[in-house]
């Protein structure tokens, strides 16, 4: 679904729109696709929130979240059969809203009431990378149970050990193995502490100094399967910690098994 720009989040200062140069530079809706289905989840937490709260009606409450029901199906299906989407807008943030008003009409106006891009963006920022360390959590443990079976199978083969480059003694192949599966446990225990430090939710810090309206941060954040919330509404919208974290396990990870 190619479209025009609903809107630009930094055009209002503007009278002509942005070169293609700083498009380029700006633009970041190849890379944040992948964010749709945590951006809509995070939508669906934020709606329900406000309705309990009495800050949404019924009637707007049901048309948000069935609009982002087919947001979610839409983009799903033009990202399986393109590779990309093909709206003019900048983020993904900006095409869920686009397209939510077309199916919601104004009631997805509403949608954005007392939360920020800040708090938005950080929370499914946090949602993706919780999600991608759980995959690769499995993955890691699935190759640790080939390698211990392939210990036991295998345990009567016998093969030099080396140190320093050089043959040194005979060893069991399932040792050599299992070194590999006790380091690859190790990185599983750092994806652990990694998840709880990500399991803190943003949700409901607004742009930098919190949220107006009543909103209860404990229960937004249980419903988007977070343990807690985040002490700090600076600190919330403006950390990167989290991610430079999780690049340097990935880092390691791959690192320790080339060496």
């Amino acid at each position: 679904m190619s479209s025009k720009n609903c809107y630009q989040l930094w055009g209002g200062c503007f009278e002509e729109s942005a070169s293609a140069v700083l498009r380029r530079l700006n633009d970041s809706l190849d890379v944040d696709s992948r964010l749709f289905r945590e951006d809509i989840q995070g939508s669906r937490a934020w709606a329900q929130e406000l309705h309990r709260s009495n800050h949404l009606t019924d009637e707007t409450y049901e048309a948000i979240i069935q609009g982002l029901t087919k947001v979610e199906q839409d983009i799903e299906k033009e990202l399986s059969e393109n590779g990309r989407l093909l709206d003019g807008e900048e983020d993904i943030h900006s095409v869920v809203e686009c397209r939510l008003r077309k199916y919601s009409g104004d009631a997805a106006l509403h949608l954005h009431t007392a939360r920020s891009r800040n708090d938005q963006s950080a929370t499914d920022t946090r949602l993706w990378m919780s999600s991608s360390a759980q995959h690769l959590r499995k993955e890691l443990i699935q190759l640790i149970k080939v390698l211990v079976n392939r210990a036991e199978k295998e345990i009567d083969i016998i093969a030099p050990g080396y140190t320093h480059l050089q043959r040194a003694q005979p060893v069991r192949w399932s040792h050599f193995l299992l070194s590999y599966a006790w380091s690859l446990k190790d990185d599983v225990s750092r994806l652990d502490d990694q998840q709880n430090r990500l399991s803190t939710c943003p949700l409901g810090s607004g742009a930098i100094a919190g949220c107006a309206l009543p909103i209860d941060r404990h229960r937004l954040a249980d419903s988007l399967g977070f343990k807690n919330v985040t002490p700090n509404s600076m600190f919330a919208v403006g950390s990167r910690d989290h991610i430079v974290s999780e690049l340097g396990s990935a880092m390691w990870i791959t690192s320790e098994q080339i060496v």
